[in-house]
């Protein structure tokens, strides 16, 4: 199991979040920002792996919706997971479904850890900040 570090005062975690949902994406938004986050938003999942593989930096989490046309969050963790680049990026699944196969497929898939829908702030902010290995504001 992979170790939390502490990031320094002042660090700010980039965050790309995808989903499919606007409404979802603003919200995600919104919360991450008041935690002092810098979040890059899409609403597929290629444009997500697009983003992913040629930022000029590396996002410090990717928040996924399970569920999307085309792509869903699953098939994009997936293919995280096959780059050696991207391996270690911890991924967050959001995702309405509750059924334990549901969760124990995002978690087979290659997500580090998952929020259910709807989103409560403080748990979102609270796995975020463990995610990125940073202390509350």
């Amino acid at each position: 199991m992979k170790k939390t570090v502490f990031r320094p005062e002042g660090f700010l975690p980039r965050i790309l979040i995808v989903d499919d949902d606007k409404a979802a994406l603003a919200l995600v938004e919104k919360i991450l920002h008041s935690d002092s986050c810098l979040v890059t938003s899409v609403e597929t999942g290629q444009k997500a792996l697009e983003l992913l593989k040629t930022a000029p930096a590396p996002y410090d989490l990717l928040i996924a919706d399970a569920m999307m046309p085309e792509m869903d969050g699953y098939e994009l963790v997936a293919l995280v997971r096959t780059d050696a680049a991207l391996l270690e990026t911890p991924i967050l699944m959001l995702t309405r479904l509750r059924q334990r196969e549901d969760l124990k497929k995002a978690l087979t898939a290659g997500a580090t850890d998952y929020v259910m829908k709807p989103i409560d702030a403080p748990l979102l902010k609270e796995k975020v900040r463990r995610l990125v290995g940073r202390r509350p504001a």
